[in-house]
């Protein structure tokens, strides 16, 4: 036989099976032997048998061969893409599905209408679309002809101190960092001031390069679809900059790969110097840029500078924060939750019912505008707050004391339940007591409660109780005894004889004002801590929180109590709350946060502080005391001596 000789081969299309059950059929091998061959059960080898009889080779397939396990007809997905391309063209897949099944009631899963659409090309996935690609843009030829701008938030201090944004002006033609600023937050405010030295500087650039930040671009557009400046743009536009917005942030990558190296480099050199405060780096701040121009400015490809000069008018009318705002009858305005009254003037009384404008500079100077005139006025705060302590009352060191005790608490207390529409705005601070039954009926406070209570803020100073020292002079035949009878009473009795000092009584001690653990010194009337000397930042909310911890040092916390304490009734459900700022405490004062020494967790319940080695104040129980004054001043008078806590 050749080699090239074609081979025959044999193909056996007759499955094992055939043959087993073929074999079983002419006697050759018994039930057993074909059960064990093809592994069934002596039922299952039965029915393949009965089966191969009646069908032959046909009726060993699978009865699941051309099911379609619960698919769609094909008329029906037919339908389905009709309606999605006529329609929902450039809708994605789960929008098109919430439409099919509100609009055309069509009940179809999201995943099974992106596999039709992707089939079909009207979906393309992220993975099937093909890479933007951005095309390098020349830079601009001219010094301040474009100046990008951005905020970027960063742990520049590292574990040193708190995160907080640099806001970068970088110029585009020569990729020079013209300003750098720490800042706590990326505000409008912030980016005026930092303009307003940018201006001082360099003068006014042509334009202005940022993101969509809603501080440069308004997010939402108004019924006609055009959008209103927003408070930089239009003080940008007062001073003729002009305010670009990219759409990518490679558009503006210049000033984001000058952000990448200063989180590079900067937070090293701040690392070196042991710089830990947003002042001391600001400080710093102008070294650095000079150095870091040195290395990577280049010179631009026109000389010009096309900085254009500082407008004649004064940087502090141009940029502020103006709105619009109505005159009432009363000659009086709403601002910024207070109230502004015109003084009486033939100015004044065209303005009524008109809207004028209020312009907030920098430095917080108010200034209201009708028909571009300036109108007198006087500002009424509608929150009532302890005022300034340094003025003497009485000639008395201790009781001056107390009025800074009384001033801390002020500035502790929450400020949601005073300006706001919740339901116990204006009630006592007693009804905001969960434990309280009048408190827990007021929670949901039905309309008649309401007009029963006004809906009235809290009553006049004249009407709260006022905690004198009652105190006795050196003289015992002189007695002196200031009770809770008003205000106007003590200032209209006569003045004291400074010859003869009031003191207090052997057995009382006004509360001290420090409290002391570890390396940590706390001020509480001040609202201060160091350590070793060095100053440390606490948010209001930490330092409150701080304050409970002080009260009950030594003892465990628990969350609900926390939360209570700090937050108010509305927050008792939200412990992670207590998780963020705790871990933000033991960054601020434990020497190592993940091994606290002093803010222990007791876990399940809640938090203690340990280690206190001298409480000298407690403002907090203080304040429990002057809630417990409140609610009893209506019956007796209250001495200080039974609503300071026992020392």
């Amino acid at each position: 036989m050749s080699s090239n000789s074609p081979v025959d081969i044999e193909i056996d299309e007759e499955s094992y099976e055939i043959k087993a059950i073929k074999a079983y059929l002419t006697k050759e091998i018994s039930i057993s032997d074909l059960r064990t061959s093809l592994g069934l059960k002596r039922t299952q080898t039965y029915r393949l048998v009965d089966r191969y009889r009646e069908h032959g080779p046909a009726g060993l397939d699978s009865k699941k061969l051309g099911n379609r396990n619960g698919a769609y007809p094909d008329s029906e997905r037919a339908k389905v893409i009709e309606i999605v391309r006529e329609f929902y063209a450039d809708f994605g897949p789960t929008l098109a599905a919430e439409k099919l099944e509100q609009d055309h009631k069509i009940l179809i899963g999201a995943e099974t209408l992106r596999r039709w659409m992707k089939e079909d090309g009207l979906w393309v996935d992220r993975a099937g679309r093909k890479p933007r690609v951005f095309s390098p843009r020349p830079p601009r030829d001219r010094v301040g002809e474009l100046v990008q701008v951005d905020g970027s938030y960063h742990r520049w201090f590292e574990k040193r101190g708190d995160e907080c944004c640099l806001l970068v002006f970088i110029d585009d033609a020569t990729s020079e960092l013209k300003l750098l600023r720490f800042v706590e937050h990326e505000t409008s405010y912030n980016y005026m001031a930092c303009l307003r030295s940018y201006i001082e500087s360099f003068g006014c650039p042509l334009a202005l390069f940022s993101d969509r930040h809603s501080i440069f671009r308004a997010t939402n557009p108004t019924a006609n679809g055009e959008r209103e400046p927003t408070q930089f743009a239009r003080s940008c536009g007062r001073l003729g900059i002009k305010v670009i917005c990219a759409k990518t942030p490679q558009a503006k990558g210049r000033v984001e790969r000058a952000n990448r190296t200063l989180q590079d480099r900067l937070v090293k050199e701040l690392r070196l110097r042991n710089i830990s405060t947003m002042d001391a780096a600001n400080r710093y701040l102008e070294e650095y840029r000079i150095e870091h121009n040195q290395k990577f400015a280049r010179a631009p490809v026109d000389p010009e500078d096309a900085h254009q000069p500082k407008p004649n008018e004064s940087l502090d009318s141009l940029l502020t924060y103006t709105v619009l705002r109505k005159v009432f009858q009363d000659l009086s305005l709403s601002f910024n939750k207070t109230k502004i009254i015109l003084e009486d003037s033939s100015l004044s009384r065209r303005a009524i019912g008109k809207q004028v404008t209020v312009a907030l500079d920098l430095w917080g100077r108010l200034e209201i505008l009708f028909e571009e005139h300036p109108l007198p006025h006087r500002v009424f705060d509608k929150l009532r707050r302890v005022g300034d302590a340094s003025a003497p009352v009485v000639e008395h060191k201790r009781l001056g004391a107390a009025l800074n005790l009384a001033n801390a608490i002020c500035d502790a207390e929450p400020h949601h339940f005073k300006r706001n529409n919740h339901v116990l705005a204006g009630f006592r601070n007693h009804f905001r007591d969960p434990t309280d039954p009048e408190s827990r009926e007021l929670q949901n406070a039905p309309p008649e409660i309401r007009r029963q209570h006004n809906g009235r803020p809290r009553a006049p100073l004249g009407n709260h109780p006022i905690v004198i020292l009652e105190g006795r002079l050196e003289k015992p035949q002189e007695p002196t005894s200031l009770t809770t009878t008003g205000v106007a009473e003590a200032v209209a009795s006569d003045a004291p004889d400074t010859s003869q000092t009031p003191v207090l009584p052997p057995n009382f001690a006004l509360p001290p004002s420090r409290a002391e653990f570890g390396e940590i010194t706390v001020d509480l009337v001040a609202q201060t801590i160091q350590r070793r000397g060095e100053a440390i930042h606490l948010a209001p909310i930490e330092f409150r929180l701080l304050l409970v911890l002080i009260r009950g040092h030594g003892r465990v916390l628990s969350h609900r109590e926390l939360l209570m304490e700090v937050w108010g009734p509305d927050y008792l459900e939200r412990s992670h709350y207590i998780y963020i700022y705790m871990g933000r405490l033991r960054r601020k004062l434990e020497d190592d946060p993940s091994v606290p020494c002093h803010l222990l967790t007791a876990s399940p319940v809640g938090y203690q502080l340990m280690g206190l080695t001298m409480l000298e104040s407690d403002i907090l129980g203080l304040s429990d005391g002057f809630r417990r004054a409140r609610r009893e001043w209506s019956t007796r008078s209250i001495s200080i001596r039974e609503v300071l806590p026992p020392i």
